[in-house]
């Protein structure tokens, strides 16, 4: 079996992209940060520069796309003051065990801000592109639960970049004295017809979830304001963007806002951010009411069972899968129409077909005859994004250090949904061994609006070592290779995986079988007859 050219080595470069929900304090509800998003470079560069003079030599953290979303929001003002800091460790400790400062002031997220490897007076906290986003300073280095982190005055330096609808993100204070008091929703889903109902003829702002990597929800972030502009213009989605609406009107507003995917947290979260945009009160799903304690909230939380229609939501995503009408009960034609456009039959939309398994377990041959199918077919355009190839390419230079190793896959990841946005098959094959890195492949694919399938070829590694053409295993075991997965190296086998295929029990073309039927059940490719 063809292996791939990726060796496995021990867990990636987590600096910076760890679990921990990441911030910054010293900003409030009157946003004491000079916000300055629609400022010039030139004035930008200038105030970093000063902002910086003193601490040249500081050490440099790269943000996690969490951390930044975090930054994004202190410098919006839509985090209390209490909030907006690097947490010392007793904070951390508090909010992780009761969702309260040390103080006793309520807050869900222990945010916490990575530290450099060594001590340091200040430290510059830069995004993945090497831009200065905050300094922390005075900084004080600490370890909590064997993790490392700095305390201390966060001053954001610039504020990360809007994307798509960018005067929609507007800072909080400027919200709050352009809107009357009323009611908030946040929400990273299109508008359902229940859910315009419910907010025809009110005050409300509509805070739009829309994170620094784009994976607030199933839509990307152009699709779901588009959608929301269509909903509240009853289907008016031309003009200018703009979250200003007429007194007693809904208004948009886009925030950076991440999520854990803890409702209790997510929802005391969200009701925070709509205190410091103004709102007096937060439409959420009945559960999510019913899931918080009393009296946590800081604003009230009224239940509406708009915001809890699940079915009707997997309706609408079935439909848009198979390219049928939507239903005008659930979505008014205006929305409707933004969808279609947005989102074509999974047939015509882009997917990320990722294999991942050991060294010689055949993932890339079965890759390469998947691919040769479906280009010999007609159905789809492929691209084929092998170990070897990507190694001699597009990841030429790198070693196989944990974080070269790390780069290489999450370029492959990138390249992939690049495809995938564009509507192409992207075929990958790397062995990709740690769950995290393949997450983080899969939202890349999401974000684009691509579809994203993970096959596991779960070949025993005796097998895979008794196949070892490049004598890898073989140099391992000797202690000539370090860090091999499958030797010395874990591999982290995946849970969810769509599809387990195991190339010592099938042959090469009963596993590529097996994939295409797959793709064909869940309508990435349109059923054939047979395969050849």
């Amino acid at each position: 079996m063809t292996a791939t050219g990726e060796r496995a080595g021990a867990g990636p470069d987590h600096a910076g992209t760890g679990p921990d929900r990441d911030s910054d304090r010293d900003s409030g509800h009157d946003s004491g940060h000079d916000y300055d998003a629609h400022a010039d470079d030139a004035t930008q560069a200038a105030r970093i520069a000063r902002a910086l003079a003193g601490s040249v030599g500081a050490p440099v953290v790269t943000a996690s796309a969490t951390l930044v979303d975090h930054f994004a929001m202190v410098r919006l003002g839509g985090y209390p003051p209490a909030a907006a800091t690097a947490m010392p460790a007793v904070d951390l400790e508090a909010v992780r065990a009761g969702r309260r400062l040390a103080d006793g002031t309520p807050w869900p997220v222990p945010l916490a801000v990575p530290a450099p490897l060594d001590d340091a007076a200040a430290v510059v906290v830069e995004d993945s592109e090497g831009t200065p986003l905050a300094l922390v300073q005075p900084a004080t280095v600490q370890e909590l639960a064997g993790r490392r982190t700095v305390s201390g005055p966060v001053q954001p330096l610039r504020e990360p970049t809007a994307g798509v609808f960018a005067d929609l993100r507007r800072p909080a204070p400027e919200v709050r004295a352009s809107r009357p008091p009323g009611p908030a929703v946040v929400t990273a889903e299109p508008p359902t017809a229940t859910l315009l109902e419910a907010l025809r003829g009110t005050a409300a702002l509509v805070l739009l979830r829309v994170p620094a990597d784009g994976s607030g929800g199933r839509f990307d972030p152009a699709t779901l304001v588009r959608s929301w502009r269509a909903g509240l213009a009853d289907g008016d989605a031309g003009g200018p963007p703009s979250a200003a609406a007429p007194s007693g009107a809904a208004a948009l507003v886009t925030v950076p806002l991440p999520h854990t995917a803890d409702v209790v947290i997510d929802t005391l979260l969200d009701a925070h951010v709509a205190a410091c945009y103004g709102a007096t009160s937060l439409l959420v799903a009945p559960a999510a009411a019913a899931a918080v304690p009393p009296g946590e909230a800081p604003v009230d939380l009224v239940p509406s069972e708009a915001l809890a229609d699940a079915a009707a939501e997997a309706r609408i995503g079935d439909d848009l899968d198979a390219g049928r009408p939507l239903a005008a009960e659930l979505v008014p034609g205006p929305v409707a129409a933004v969808l279609r456009r947005a989102v074509p039959p999974r047939p015509e939309r882009g997917l990320v077909l990722f294999f991942t398994g050991l060294s010689g377990s055949g993932k890339s041959t079965v890759a390469h005859a998947v691919a040769t199918w479906v280009e010999e077919s007609g159905r789809r355009r492929v691209t084929l994004l092998d170990g070897d190839l990507v190694r001699r390419n597009l990841s030429a230079g790198l070693g196989f250090t944990p974080e070269d190793r790390e780069r290489n896959i999450r370029r492959i990841g990138w390249v992939a949904a690049e495809v995938g946005r564009h509507g192409g098959l992207a075929v990958c094959a790397p062995i990709a061994p740690y769950a995290a890195t393949r997450a983080a492949a899969r939202d890349m694919a999401r974000a684009a609006g691509a579809g994203f399938v993970l096959v596991h070829v779960a070949t025993p590694v005796e097998v895979c070592e008794a196949r070892d053409r490049k004598g890898l295993y073989a140099r391992a075991r000797a202690g000539l290779l370090r860090d091999f997965t499958g030797v010395d190296a874990p591999y982290e086998a995946p849970h969810d995986a769509e599809l387990v295929i195991d190339t010592s029990a099938a042959s090469i073309v009963q596993c590529r079988d097996e994939v295409l039927a797959l793709l064909e059940r869940q309508g990435w490719l349109a059923s054939a007859a047979g395969k050849a």
